[in-house]
């Protein structure tokens, strides 16, 4: 072998080693950056999905809302990236006891506990760590952490909207999309209130005390929340959904048309009264 083509052979292997190095470098710290920004920025597309399942749990028709699970990791030639990431979305029973004295339009006292659901999405993903979005009374929790994320529209000052949550999920693991179809099965009754207490298990207790702010008189025990009102506007929601693929608004008018007629979780009575939004906590 001549000289010259052992420079070109060293030559070649020097590029190699120059070219394998530097992929080494993008692939130990410039493919995790970019994977960890592509999680943060999936992490806020649920949020806002969630954020806008609240406003579809309040709406007086059916809604379908879209929730994707699974996260796109981009693709690079001789890099090495993951495939798609998954999620899961599971439904989680807990009681609500409510206790009151109706005012208006009937004087009588009322005592029930209604079983509603907390909706849980967990995100595994490759580089920020497993995050779980937990939804609680139309309030958005984060783990780690049990960080608020979005607040709570139930207790307003005045006026408490208790929405009651009914699903089909069970737990599902997915890495596409989902359409949540949400089903108004009752809503709009108000009646007038006093002496109201609400009693729940909390994920994250000590958030509700800032009702406190508002008016409210508010007791936490473990994870027991006890919220009192003195004079209140209150109404009840009662929502189903379910989950699927391609599900159409079409769809989910003909669920809402079978159920509506056998799922009232209890009276309903619209009224109206002059004073209802002079009303204050006290």
């Amino acid at each position: 072998m001549n000289d010259r083509g052992v420079t070109v052979l060293l030559g070649f292997i020097l590029l190699m080693m120059i070219s394998i190095t530097f992929l080494s470098v993008v692939q130990t710290y410039y493919v995790p950056s970019i994977l960890k920004d592509r999680e943060l920025k999936h992490n806020d597309e649920i949020l806002s999905s969630l954020i806008d399942l609240t406003s579809a749990l309040t709406k007086e028709r059916p809604n379908v809302i879209e929730l994707n699970l699974g996260v796109e990791y981009p693709k690079y030639l001789f890099l090495m990236t993951p495939s798609t990431g998954s999620g899961s979305i599971s439904a989680e029973n807990f009681n609500i006891s409510l206790e009151y004295n109706e005012t208006y339009p009937e004087q009588r006292y009322n005592s029930t506990k209604f079983q509603t659901q907390r909706i849980l999405v967990t995100l595994n993903y490759y580089v920020n760590p497993r995050t779980i979005f937990i939804y609680e009374n139309t309030a958005i929790f984060k783990k780690p952490g049990n960080i608020t994320v979005a607040e709570q529209s139930v207790f307003q000052r005045g006026r408490i909207t208790l929405i009651l949550i009914n699903s089909s999920i069970g737990s599902l693991s997915a890495n596409y999309p989902l359409d949540l179809a949400v089903v108004p099965v009752s809503y709009g009754g108000e009646v007038l209130a006093k002496n109201v207490t609400i009693e729940f298990e909390s994920i994250n207790p000590q958030y509700w005390k800032f009702l406190e702010k508002l008016g409210y008189n508010v007791t936490v025990d473990s994870r027991k929340v006890k919220i009192e009102a003195e004079n209140v506007i209150l109404s009840i929601n009662y929502v189903y959904f379910t989950v699927g693929l391609g599900i159409s608004t079409e769809q989910t008018q003909e669920i809402y048309e079978s159920m509506s007629s056998n799922l009232k979780p209890s009276r309903i009575v619209k009224i109206t009264y002059p004073q209802l939004n002079e009303i204050n906590v006290t």
